[in-house]
């Protein structure tokens, strides 16, 4: 039986990520990016793009818990993919987007938020991910 670690909760900001307090974590050293002004830490806020039965195949209640106990999870309300304008109003200020295999990371959702730090696809390649829009934009 595996064991899981525990999970706590962070807060982010474009200029990196922090523990919650009393968490063990620190935050990164690392000073903040070209044009990035250092604000307050945000809680840390998750796009999933997948439609509600292709989620549901993905991620079972207990993953999606405890992925709500860490960050503030949206969600995909449409039973169908989004189109990159609809990842861009549905995710507006998210710093995660966990996207399903076949929505693709368009330079048009890297360009329109200016928030997100890394796009996540649910997949074993990244050959629908604009890899130069997203270098551009400091996405990971």
């Amino acid at each position: 039986r595996r064991s899981c670690r525990p999970i706590r909760s962070a807060t982010f900001s474009k200029a990196g990520l922090s523990a919650a307090p009393n968490s063990p974590a620190t935050p990164p050293s690392a000073a903040p990016e070209r044009g990035v002004s250092p604000v307050s830490p945000q809680p840390v806020r998750v796009f999933l793009t997948h439609p509600p039965e292709a989620r549901a195949n993905y991620y079972g209640e207990r993953a999606l818990a405890e992925l709500r106990a860490v960050a503030e999870v949206r969600f995909n309300p449409h039973d169908r993919l989004l189109t990159p304008s609809e990842i861009v109003a549905a995710a507006r200020g998210c710093h995660i987007i966990v996207s399903d295999r076949q929505t693709a990371g368009v330079a048009a959702i890297f360009d329109g938020l200016p928030d997100l730090v890394a796009f996540e696809r649910v997949a074993v390649d990244i050959r629908n991910i604009d890899v130069e829009a997203a270098s551009r934009n400091g996405v990971l």
